[in-house]
Parts: C-alpha cells; sequence; structure tokens
C-alpha cells in the first residue's frame, strides 16, 4: 500500500480516515450489541410488553450472520462498501422505530430485516479497515472500535435496565444518523491503492480462514454459554450487571492493545483458557452476591476480551491476502455470530434438561474444558498457514528480478536443475500442480515427479516445508 506522509513522518490520510471508520463502526456496533443483539434494549421492550423475545433474537443471530456472509458475495471494493454501510444505517433506523408500536408481528419481520441488514454494514467495514489503516496499526484499530462499541452499548444498557427502554432505543438510533452521517462525511476516492493478489493466493487463503472460524467458533461457544447459564444467575443485580458487564472485557482490551505486536500472542490465549475454567468453576461454587459477581464477570469477560482480540487481529491482518476484505472480515465474524448461537442453544438445552443451576453448570463447565483442550492445537495450525500465506504474498509481491534471484540461490545451493527452478518459482507462487502443469505444459505426473525431487534436494517433506526452508534461507542470503 502507499500511505501519504506528513512532514513528521504520519500517515495523515490514515489517521483521519481511520478515524473516522471508528467512530462510524462504534455508533452503529453499540446500537447493534445493545439491540437486536442480544440487547438489554431488547429484553427490556419485551418485559415492557410482557412477552418472550428469545425466539425472536435467535432469528435475528440467525439472519445477522447471514448478512455478514452474502455482503462479502456482493460487494467487491470500497465505494460499494460505502454505499452499503449507508443503506444499511437507513433501513436499521427505519427497522428499529418499529419497536416504540405495541408488540405484533411487524417486530418478528423488523428484528430479521435490520439484524440482516446489519450483517452487510459490519462485514464492509472490512474494506475500510483494509485501506485506512497500515497492518502494523490494524490491532489498535480493532481494539478501539472494540472499546468505543462496548462503552456506548454499556450507555444504552443502563439507561434501558434501570430508566426507559425506548429512551434508550431512540438515543441508539440517533447514534445510528451520527454514523450515517460520518460515513457520508468518510472520502473513498482518495483511498490508497491496493496491490492485485495473485488468484491463486485468493484459492491460498481459504485454508487458513477456515481454520480461524473453527477456532472463532469454539472459542464464543463460551460466550453463548455465559448469556445463557451465567448472567440470569445474577439477574437479582440487575443494575450491577448492566454496567459492569463489559468493563473487565473493555479493561483487558485497553491492556493488550498497548502490547508490543513482536509479543508471542500464544501466551494470552493461554492466560485467557484458565480465566474462562476459573470462572465457571467459582460459579459452581460462589454465592449468587453482587462480589461472586464481580469476580466470575471479571475472569469471564476478561478472558473473552482476550480471545476477541486475538481473533480480531488475526482479521485485520488476512485482510491483506483477498482483494475481497468484505468477504473474509464478514466470513470470520459469522464464525463469530454462529458460536455464539451454538453455544446459546447448547445452554439452553442443558438448562431444559437440568433445571437444577449446579447440574447445568457442571454441564457447561464439561463443555468448556474440552473445546478448551482443542484451542492450542488449533492455534499452532492456524499460525503456521497465516505464515505460510504470507510468505507467499510477500515473494508474489517481488519484482521478477527479485524472485529469480532468490530462486538462482536456491539453486546454486541446493542442485536444482533450470526446469526444477521454474517448477519451484510457480510452487512458491500458490499455483497447484495442475496449474503448474498447464503453464509449462507438461503432465500433471511429470510435475509431481519434479516436485519430489525438489523436495528431495532440498531435504523437505511437503510444501510447508519447502516455504520454511526457503524462508530461513532468502533471509540467510539477505543478512549475508
Amino acid at each position: 500500500m502507499q500511505w501519504k506522509k506528513s512532514l513528521f513522518g504520519k500517515s495523515m490520510f490514515s489517521f483521519n480516515s481511520c478515524t473516522l471508520s471508528i467512530l462510524l463502526f462504534s455508533l452503529y456496533s453499540g446500537w447493534l450489541l445493545a439491540f437486536p443483539f442480544e440487547g438489554q434494549i431488547f429484553y427490556a421492550l419485551g418485559e415492557s410488553n410482557n412477552i418472550s423475545v428469545q425466539n425472536m433474537l435467535f432469528s435475528g443471530i440467525a439472519a445477522h450472520s447471514a448478512g455478514l456472509i452474502s455482503c462479502g458475495l456482493l460487494i467487491k471494493n470500497i465505494h460499494e462498501a460505502k454505499r452499503v454501510f449507508s443503506i444499511s444505517a437507513l433501513v436499521c433506523i427505519a427497522g428499529s422505530s418499529i419497536f416504540f408500536t405495541p408488540y405484533s408481528a411487524a417486530w418478528h419481520v423488523s428484528i430479521i430485516v435490520i439484524s440482516f441488514s446489519a450483517g452487510f454494514a459490519i462485514a464492509s467495514w472490512g474494506f475500510y479497515l483494509k485501506n485506512f489503516t497500515p497492518p502494523e496499526k490494524r490491532i489498535k484499530t480493532v481494539a478501539d472500535a472494540l472499546i468505543f462499541s462496548n462503552i456506548l452499548m454499556i450507555i444504552f444498557n443502563i439507561i434501558a435496565v434501570n430508566f426507559s427502554p425506548f429512551t434508550a432505543l431512540a438515543i441508539s438510533i440517533f447514534s445510528l444518523v451520527l454514523s450515517f452521517f460520518l460515513n457520508i462525511k468518510l472520502d473513498v476516492d482518495g483511498a490508497p491503492e491496493i496491490n492485485q493478489q495473485n488468484p491463486a493466493l485468493e484459492k491460498e487463503v481459504k485454508v487458513p480462514l477456515l481454520f480461524l472460524c473453527i477456532f472463532i467458533i469454539i472459542i464464543t461457544i463460551n460466550s453463548g454459554l455465559m448469556y445463557r447459564i451465567i448472567n440470569p444467575a445474577f439477574y437479582e443485580h440487575r443494575f450491577l450487571v448492566s454496567w459492569f458487564w463489559a468493563v473487565p472485557y473493555i479493561a483487558t482490551i485497553l491492556v493488550l492493545r498497548n502490547i508490543p505486536l513482536e509479543t508471542n500472542r500464544t501466551y494470552a490465549l493461554i492466560v485467557g483458557i484458565a480465566m474462562i475454567g476459573f470462572s465457571f468453576l467459582l460459579f459452581a461454587y460462589l454465592d449468587r452476591s453482587a462480589g461472586s459477581y464481580i469476580i466470575i464477570d471479571s475472569l469471564m469477560l476478561g478472558a473473552c476480551g482476550i480471545f476477541d482480540l486475538f481473533w480480531w487481529s488475526i482479521l485485520g491482518e488476512m485482510v491483506d491476502y483477498s482483494q475481497n476484505a468484505a468477504k473474509i472480515f464478514g466470513t470470520g465474524l459469522a464464525a463469530n455470530v454462529l458460536g455464539v448461537f451454538i453455544g446459546e442453544i447448547t445452554a439452553s438445552r442443558i438448562y431444559a434438561a437440568n433445571p437444577n443451576t449446579s447440574s447445568s453448570t457442571v454441564v457447561a463447565l464439561a463443555i468448556v474444558f474440552v473445546i478448551m483442550l482443542m484451542l492450542p492445537v488449533l492455534n499452532n495450525q492456524l499460525i503456521r498457514l497465516l505464515k505460510e500465506h504470507a510468505f507467499l504474498t510477500n515473494f508474489f509481491n517481488m519484482t521478477h528480478p527479485e524472485q529469480d534471484k532468490a530462486i538462482y540461490n536456491l539453486m546454486t545451493s541446493r542442485g536444482l536443475t533450470e526446469r526444477e527452478k521454474g517448477i519451484t518459482a510457480l510452487l512458491l507462487k500458490g499455483l497447484t500442480y495442475k496449474m503448474i502443469a498447464e503453464e509449462l505444459h507438461l503432465s500433471e505426473n511429470t510435475v509431481k515427479t519434479h516436485i519430489k525431487n525438489i523436495y528431495s534436494k532440498c531435504e523437505v517433506q511437503n510444501k510447508s516445508q519447502l516455504i520454511k526452508f526457503f524462508d530461513e534461507d532468502s533471509t540467510t542470503n539477505t543478512k549475508t
């Protein structure tokens, strides 16, 4: 990417545009978290109308996930993303206004429409993240977006629970209006040019994205369990829950956003796993006092803050691996929504089978323990895939002379033939065996034989090891 520099070496364009994008996202997400997505405003509106909103919320979650995925299929660039965000904001303003009226079938229709539309807006923000924030600053951008969104959610929750859900709804709609106007103000015509991606690399990104989605689903199942098992147990402390609930989450992200980029994020993940386990254990043994809630919630939401910033930052890295940032961003967030949905359904089934709170907690704890054991394994595989794809992207973005020089160094050190040199270059660009065969007018079996010889000479077993070997070899040659 090319960034405009000021006299002080700062990127003035990215600063202004990045700030606007964070603000409009936070204003939009504050409404989303407080209202249609398991929001306290929606619950309070249901109580004021003497109805249960659980089924409507489930419908909204499903619609939101569908919107997140659909966005990446329909919009292709930042100009379309801006239009979609504006249209979505207007749809959600109109749809939210319906809830000022007494309960009717229109509520069911509206929650689906606004949740689906919100999915488009949130996914489209992936283009803003990619274009307006340099890669090394994205973890701070997503951290700020999460922090401000949750601060707004807390404000809306306090008003809805302790004063009036209609007042909270009106203020949250006003935040949508502000988000709409900030989006209009955002200049996307001057967005920095993004390098074109190799079609082969576009296909390669599907594997790490799949692992990331599995990772996110497993992590966020705990959020769904928390919504249905832990929060309801402290219903008598509604005022405390309305404002304190997300405070540990915000505090954790605020701390983590300032940790150096080179810090090993796996350590934070292990700490988060331990915090989740302790929170469920303490929930099983402590009473239901306000003090117990503060301890349990601090551990649980602190862990959620670690996990969320972990996978959000990875999504921030992955948007560079594809031309369609909304597709990457929307797919990752859809996995988050799906994880919450699975957790909530699981918790509801557990509670239906074991109405006793202690029994439900034990079952939930067992589920948490099993899925948390899977996280380190998934994390290691995910990091390996991301490093591999990052190398392929860097190699693809080299000039042809730079690629030839790198391959030549490898060839001379390992005795590769000219044909093997050409195949290695194509392999490192992300091409499959079939694509290499078509490129060089060879049979696929011949290509496989050459690649087998390349692996043998480089003393590796597969493509991942070849990439690692080549990366290390290139680094060594660069230093010397």
